[in-house]
């Protein structure tokens, strides 16, 4: 199924090389559901196969990232340690825009003055 959808990212994303020698960006997205009245985070894998993706994206896909991410959406099963089965899900992404700046580097980033310079409302000629 194919599908598009947003969040932030939940760790930085990574280079990760195949067993083929090929390299994939790999990175997972928290997306907030509400199911039964209540707000649900919905964790989706993500891996990028594109070679135009890799090597430029991995420096901008960072933890708390805002990113709009499509892709061919899968619903994986697996068995957990614990012997139960679990489901997740898994998107095989085409597409990815950056929405937003991560979080803790804008808190961290310092104030600039604003470049418009200041006028008086008395210079105004109408």
């Amino acid at each position: 199924m194919y599908g598009s959808f947003s969040g932030n990212l939940g760790r930085d994303a990574e280079i990760v090389t195949t067993k083929s020698g090929s390299q994939m960006l790999k990175f997972s997205v928290a997306d907030e559901v509400y199911a039964n009245g209540k707000k649900e985070t919905q964790w989706i894998n993500c891996v990028d196969f594109r070679k135009s993706s890799v090597e430029k994206l991995v420096q901008y896909l960072k933890k708390g990232t805002t990113v709009m991410v499509s892709g061919e959406v899968l619903l994986n099963s697996y068995e957990a340690k614990d012997g139960t089965t679990k489901t997740s899900l898994q998107c095989s992404v085409t597409g990815i825009r950056l929405l937003g700046g991560n979080k803790s580097a804008e808190a961290s980033a310092p104030k600039t003055s604003s470049a418009t310079p200041a006028f008086d409302s008395d210079e105004i000629p109408f």
